[in-house]
This record gives C-alpha cells, structure tokens and sequence, in this order.
C-alpha cells in the first residue's frame, strides 16, 4: 500500500466520529476495499455486479462477478478480489453510499437479492432480530415454550440486556397484556 493511499486513510479514520449511531458504524480498515476501487473494479446494474476489469485470465470483463457460497446455511455472493472476499451486498452498499457497513439487512430476507432497495445497514442486534428464530415454537419472534414451567415466556434483549421477560399460562392473554402496554 502505497504512502498517499495510508495517509488518506488515516485521515478518514480521524474524521469517523466516536458516536453510536447506526450511520457512523463504519468499517474504516486499510484492508477494505475502497470506494475507488469499488468503482474501478465494479459496475452496478439491474441487482447485480459486473467486473469492469479482469483481476486474472479466467475472468471475462462483463460477466456477473463473485460466485454463490453457503453461510451459517444460507446461500449468498461472494466476491473475491486481492485475497480478500466480500459480500456482494457490502459492495453494492460501498457503491451507493460510500462506505463498508458493519452488518447487512435485507428487507425481504433473500440474501441473493442484491437490489440496492433491498439492503440497508444494520446493527448485530438487529439483524439478530429481525432473522427467523428456531426456538419460537410459537410461530412468533421472542416468544418461547417453557417445558419445565409449563409456561410461556416472552422475552426481549435491546443492546445485550434484558427489556421484557415475563411468563404466561395462556397464550391469548398474551398477546393482550404484554405487547399492548409494552407498545
């Protein structure tokens, strides 16, 4: 890496402020891809990213780039470039709004769907949340079965504590008391 590409990092990295936002959750690293380089290797189109450039032989300039992995078994786009590998939906975030995001969201739970409209920026927790549950038995997120009570339990976590636990006999009443006052 060349003097004037670390300065300007540097300076990036000073210009980040300190703050807990979800929009000043940036991954400002010197072995992340940048937005110049997102532009010169990538090109954004219809949902999916195309190869500008060959970065070796076997890749031909206009095919769709990266290929199809499974994570935590899910299927999603992997782009590989420099040693490095990236999610397809973290680079078309880099081209549109001009940095790394901590953590991808999709709206509508495809991770095949690259679609800008598609992905936002996400914090853990709330892509935690918002993915389906396996414990829920329920059918409904945050609210579990007991066996050994014999009670339901509906419990909610918000930046690693606690907000809402409480156990319930009757599901119906449930939903009448706990999520209506706690609204």
């Amino acid at each position: 890496m060349d003097d004037k590409l670390k300065e300007r990092l540097l300076k990036r990295l000073q210009k980040i402020p300190k703050s807990e936002s979800l929009e000043t959750r940036k991954i400002a690293l010197e072995d992340r891809l940048t937005l110049e380089e997102a532009k010169y290797w990538f090109r954004y189109k219809d949902g999916k990213v195309y190869w500008i450039r060959s970065p070796w032989k076997p890749i031909v300039v206009g095919t769709e780039a990266g290929c199809i992995k499974h994570k935590h078994s899910k299927p999603v786009r992997i782009i590989s470039l420099k040693g490095k590998e990236y999610s397809t939906a973290k680079i078309v975030f880099l081209l549109h709004h001009g940095y790394f995001p901590k953590s991808i969201l999709y709206m509508d739970g495809n991770r095949l769907n690259t679609n800008f409209n598609n992905i936002r920026a996400s914090t853990e927790s709330l892509r935690n949340y918002t993915n389906s549950s396996v414990k829920a038995k329920s059918g409904y997120k945050n609210i579990y079965y007991d066996k050994y009570k014999n009670m339901w339990l509906v419990s909610m976590r918000v930046s690693k504590s606690n907000k809402f636990r409480e156990l319930y006999t009757f599901l119906p009443f449930l939903f009448k008391k706990s999520f209506i006052s706690y609204c």
